[in-house]
């Protein structure tokens, strides 16, 4: 018997095409030179794609980020969306499918998509994105900004502020969409 007799050759049909590596339950972390976690991904599913024998950038399935501040190595920001891409290169963060950004002081963002800048820890948007605050919800009908090294949140355009009442949530949520 031959292995051309005995196993079937099997095609996959990926979800990306060009990459190097394809991971399942991948998990990425990054440290300092004193080996303090930075950062943290990990994604259901992982391509990963190389350029000049280095990553260049990695597109993630059911994606999650995750900085620590390094003083008091707590959690500081989480990102979450159906689809990542991290852009090495670039050094941002690109989010579509579901994405929502939490940071140390319960603070949310929701929108269909962002973009997070690894340098600058901000959180970018040019499409709607929900803000939850202390119950408070802002619909910034035309993007946001996050800065929230600077404690700084600017709504481009038009915003509409509701202060969120118990059951109110979900109906609020469906005027806008």
């Amino acid at each position: 018997m031959n292995c051309s007799e005995s196993y079937k050759t099997v095609f996959e049909k990926n979800k990306e095409s060009g990459e190097m590596v394809r991971l399942y339950q991948f998990e990425r972390q990054s440290a300092n030179e004193s080996g303090d976690t930075e950062w943290i991904m990990t994604a259901e599913e992982a391509y990963i794609f190389r350029s000049k024998d280095q990553d260049s950038k990695i597109i993630a399935y059911n994606f999650k980020f995750s900085q620590f501040n390094i003083e008091d190595k707590k959690l500081q920001t989480m990102l979450t969306a159906g689809k990542g891409e991290i852009d090495y290169e670039k050094k941002k963060v690109f989010l579509t499918e579901g994405v929502t950004f939490k940071d140390s002081k319960n603070r949310y963002a929701e929108g269909s998509s962002m973009e997070y800048s690894m340098e600058t820890k901000i959180v970018n948007s040019n499409e709607k994105v929900i803000l939850i605050d202390d119950g408070r919800r802002t619909v910034c009908l035309k993007g946001v900004e996050i800065d929230r090294e600077n404690e700084r949140e600017v709504c481009k355009g038009p915003n509409i502020i509701h202060r969120q009442e118990e059951g109110s949530g979900q109906e609020f949520n469906e005027l806008f969409d």
